[in-house]
């Protein structure tokens, strides 16, 4: 017991500093001040530093372009909470992703970011509040390319089969829609079906994850070469001379389909009628 008026004097000592990294074998000492009046036992400890606690306050978080994936580019996370003017450097000292909220394309969609210290160096000396945070980023809709080639084919009496024209596009799935024209502005509508040069304008629509896309091409219908047996020419019957030239009507048939006179065959007549 110390006498009236007496205090405790020992100096306590340490091998830690502010600059000690976190851990639990830090010992303590005293020095006895008391003087020769006290015998003084004098007994030595362990001290521990904690981590200190860190708290994220920001994350940068890189817009893109649609790719079919919700995965998100981090590019620096910021800290509050850090010791001695001391940072942590991504990748070495934490690790860090990103995942939106889905795959499609939007503006300031929600992304969650999710941070891991390392175990080692500077970042073994904190621990993370909460290792999660939330931001936003933009999504943008994939740029569509589209390019068309589009086969001639022979006239045939049929309009012309969409199934010869070949579309191009950067898109692995993709609705698209044609529509034909006889000229290279594409402001005169048709249907190829008789012979003679066209367009043909195929357009794909925008989408939430894509951009609308367009593109023409040209094709041309030949004429169909015909051969004598093609042509069959129904029996004329006989006519009552009338002293005028007779020009009787002709009935052609190409195969078993009809022709019309002055605008597929004209009639010629020849001899004495």
């Amino acid at each position: 017991r110390l006498a009236l008026n007496d205090e405790l004097n020992v100096t306590p000592a340490t091998t830690a500093d502010v600059t000690s990294p976190v851990g639990n074998n830090y010992e303590i000492t005293l020095t006895n001040n008391m003087g020769s009046n006290y015998n003084v036992t004098l007994k030595t400890g362990k001290l521990t530093i904690a981590p200190a606690e860190l708290t994220i306050t920001d994350a940068t978080v890189s817009d893109k372009t649609y790719d079919g994936t919700n995965t998100a580019t981090v590019t620096g996370v910021t800290f509050s909470g850090l010791k001695n003017d001391e940072t942590l450097a991504k990748d070495t000292d934490y690790t860090v992703s990103g995942e939106f909220k889905d795959a499609n394309a939007g503006v300031d969609k929600e992304v969650t970011v999710t941070v891991t210290l390392s175990t080692t160096g500077t970042a073994a000396n904190y621990e993370l509040k909460t290792g999660t945070f939330a931001t936003t980023a933009t999504i943008s809709p994939t740029e569509t390319t589209l390019t068309l080639t589009a086969a001639g084919m022979e006239y045939t009496g049929s309009v012309y089969d969409v199934d010869n024209i070949t579309p191009t596009s950067n898109l692995q799935r993709f609705e698209i829609s044609y529509t034909f024209y006889t000229d290279e502005a594409c402001t005169k509508s048709a249907t190829p079906k008789d012979a003679g040069t066209y367009w043909v304008k195929g357009v794909i629509a925008a989408t939430t994850n894509a951009t609308a896309a367009e593109a023409k091409t040209s094709f041309t219908i030949t004429q169909k070469s015909l051969a004598d047996s093609d042509i069959t020419v129904e029996t004329i019957p006989n006519q009552t001379y009338t002293g005028l030239q007779i020009t009787p009507a002709v009935t052609v048939k190409y195969n078993r389909m009809t022709l019309t006179a002055d605008t597929d065959y004209v009639v010629v007549p020849s001899g004495d009628c």
